[in-house]
C-alpha cells in the first residue's frame, strides 16, 4: 500500500493508528505532515493539539512542543491546555520572557482567585527573573486596585518593592487598613 502524501485524511488516520500502537515518533511524523494543510483559525486547532500532546507528553521534545502549543494559542487564545503546556515548558527552559507573555495571556482570561494567583506569579517573575521591579510594582498595584484590595501577599510584596526603590510615600499608602 502506497500512501499519498497529500491525502490529509489518510495521514491523520495513519497518525491515529501509530498512536494507538504506541509508535509515538511515527505518529508525530504523520501528524506533522498534515499541519501545513489544516484550515486557518480556530477550526484548525485540534490537529495542532494532537501533535502538541504527542511531542510534549510522549516524546518530551520541548522545542516542537512549544511551537505546537504556540500555534494552538494563536488559533484559540483562551485554550487552557495550551496555555498550561506552554507555561510549563517556559518554566522548565527558563524562558522568562515567554513565561511572562503566557502568564499575561492566562491572567487576561482568568477570574477571581485564579487571576490574583497568576498576577502574583507575574509580579514575582518581573522582580526576580526579569529584574524589572517597576513592572512588578505595576502588577501588584493592579491586583490591589482592581482584583483584591485586601490581598496581604500583594501588600507585603508591594511594600518591600517600594521600600527597595526608596519610595517611602508609597510604602505607607500600600499598607492596608484592615480595621474597616
Amino acid at each position: 500500500v502506497k500512501l499519498d502524501k497529500n491525502d490529509v485524511k489518510a495521514l491523520e488516520a495513519l497518525g491515529r493508528l501509530e498512536a494507538e500502537l504506541g509508535k509515538w515518533p511515527e505518529a508525530a511524523a504523520a501528524l506533522e505532515r498534515t499541519l501545513a494543510k489544516v484550515p486557518p483559525g480556530p477550526e484548525g486547532t485540534e490537529p495542532w493539539k494532537r501533535f502538541a500532546r504527542i511531542v510534549d507528553g510522549k516524546l518530551n521534545d520541548a522545542m516542537r512542543a512549544a511551537k505546537a502549543w504556540k500555534e494552538v494559542i494563536e488559533r484559540r487564545p483562551t485554550d487552557k491546555e495550551a496555555l498550561e503546556g506552554l507555561t510549563r515548558l517556559a518554566r522548565a527552559r527558563g524562558d522568562w520572557a515567554l513565561l511572562d507573555d503566557v502568564l499575561s495571556r492566562r491572567q487576561a482570561h482568568a477570574d477571581g482567585d485564579d487571576a490574583v494567583a497568576v498576577a502574583l506569579e507575574r509580579a514575582q517573575l518581573a522582580d526576580e527573573r526579569l529584574k524589572n521591579p517597576e513592572r512588578a510594582i505595576e502588577i501588584l498595584r493592579h491586583v490591589l486596585d482592581e482584583l483584591q484590595p485586601r490581598n496581604l501577599e500583594a501588600h507585603a510584596r508591594l511594600q518591600k518593592l517600594l521600600a527597595a526603590a526608596g519610595e517611602l510615600d508609597g510604602v505607607s499608602s500600600a499598607i492596608p487598613d484592615l480595621t474597616g
